[in-house]
């Protein structure tokens, strides 16, 4: 897992592309992630996110929308 700014992003750009094949990068702005980089083809974002709720699982009205925030907050601590 690596961290790095926006900033810092924009200027090597290529050296985070091809770190994200290996591990996932968190995309900082002002110390909050706002982006992640990984491999498509290593685990979905939501497995990543162990965020596995079936639709019986939901809460009526529940969005998809509402259910990934959720599983972010939970992973990330927020």
């Amino acid at each position: 897992m690596c961290y790095v700014t926006s900033t810092e992003l924009k200027k090597n750009l290529s050296h985070f592309l091809a770190l994200s094949q290996q591990e996932e990068v968190y995309i900082t702005k002002n110390g909050k992630i706002i982006a992640v980089l990984s491999d498509p083809k290593a685990k979905s974002f939501f497995d990543f996110l162990e965020f596995n709720k079936t639709i019986e699982d939901r809460e009526p009205g529940a969005k998809d929308e509402d259910l990934l925030l959720e599983g972010i907050k939970n992973k990330c601590g927020f």
